[in-house]
């Protein structure tokens, strides 16, 4: 679980208009229906572990403006304790917290609040299935949650023996990363678990030797892995779902661990962080890794990764967990444009289509 910090700012209403490497650090008034040609990155703020004081700021890209705890600001309460992330239906966001054990669905163009599924366990990340089935994986409890992402009723969950955690949808297929759950003294083999949606069980895994903690999907549907042991070794993995075999892999030092891992929209270039201080490009064809960094930044602590289909890329830095943390945008040379403060431990960025 990624988190950490005290927040301070009230509900305040203030515009602030970015400029060139300039902090913005006030709260605007939020528009609760942006124009729908409105370009809209929403950043994920955990908050500290049981402060109920995560939050999401919402970047107007266009207007260039930004509103810090937009949810609260639009809803008029706060999100709870730990807000690990966001997933998305055609209509609704879905906005996962993890230690309030709940999910907020709220519309996409307003924001409001139209459903609180209550509840969930431990849960980690939403995937919608269809118009009436998602998945929510569960980072305690060694189950993936089905639920109707409509209604929010809940079916039969799925049995795991392990701790669940990201997922990519390929065909009729659903990829999760399933992690020993060490707390409970289980040391199974780390893998990525394939679940069938129409048998609603898991059909085959592909093992790994390292705890996967990071994953994407590219436009050629492979699986690129983040893999890492705590204050130890780190891999990347290039992995063939279609053929249930690692097609590549790549090892980094331990003084220099691979930490953060995102994708293009398009699908066509991974983007991975080395320590807190560079920043590589690869496209997914290469099979060799690059040996020029895009950015060199000196940050405290990379602890999400973004990109948006300008290639600007969004760089999370939770700072030490407590503070607020910083979002800085770089182009794609490298350059630094914008940088803001936004809530407690950010930790990915969700970009409006």
């Amino acid at each position: 679980m990624k988190m950490k910090t005290t927040y301070k700012l009230l509900f305040l209403v203030i515009t602030i208009v970015l400029t060139t490497n300039c902090n913005k650090d006030t709260e605007p008034i939020p528009e609760n229906e942006p124009d729908p040609d409105d370009e809209i990155a929403y950043v994920i703020n955990e908050g500290q572990w049981t402060h109920d004081n995560g939050s999401i700021t919402q970047i107007n890209q266009t207007k260039k403006t930004f509103s810090s705890n937009y949810f609260k600001a639009v809803n008029g309460f706060q999100l709870g304790d730990v807000v690990q992330s966001m997933g998305e239906t055609d209509d609704n966001y879905y906005i996962v917290v993890n230690s309030s054990a709940k999910i907020e669905v709220v519309k996409k163009t307003s924001f409001e609040s139209i459903l609180t599924i209550e509840d969930m366990g431990s849960p980690r990340y939403f995937l919608a299935i269809n118009d009436t089935l998602a998945y929510v994986t569960d980072g305690k409890n060694k189950l993936i949650h089905q639920i109707n992402p409509k209604s929010g009723n809940k079916y039969q969950n799925i049995q795991v023996y392990a701790v669940t955690d990201q997922m990519e949808s390929i065909d009729n297929e659903v990829f999760v990363l399933c992690r020993p759950d060490v707390f409970a003294g289980l040391f199974s083999n780390p893998q990525v678990g394939i679940f069938n949606v129409a048998s609603q069980s898991q059909t085959d895994s592909i093992l790994l030797d390292l705890d996967p903690l990071e994953m994407v999907r590219d436009k050629f549907n492979k699986l690129w892995v983040l893999g890492s042991v705590f204050g130890g070794g780190s891999k990347l993995y290039k992995i063939d779902g279609a053929g249930r075999n690692i097609e590549m892999e790549w090892l980094f030092q331990d003084d220099e661990p691979i930490t953060q891992l995102t994708i293009d929209p398009e699908g066509a270039n991974i983007y991975f962080s080395v320590s807190n201080n560079k920043i590589f490009k690869m496209d997914v064809n290469e099979t060799e890794l690059p040996s020029q960094a895009i950015i060199v930044e000196s940050l405290q602590t990379i602890y999400g990764l973004s990109v948006n289909k300008e290639e600007i890329i969004f760089v999370c830095d939770a700072k030490d967990y407590v503070q607020e943390g910083k979002v800085y945008m770089f182009d794609n040379n490298g350059q630094l444009s914008d940088t803001l403060t936004s809530g407690v431990a950010p930790n990915g960025i969700i970009f409006t289509d």
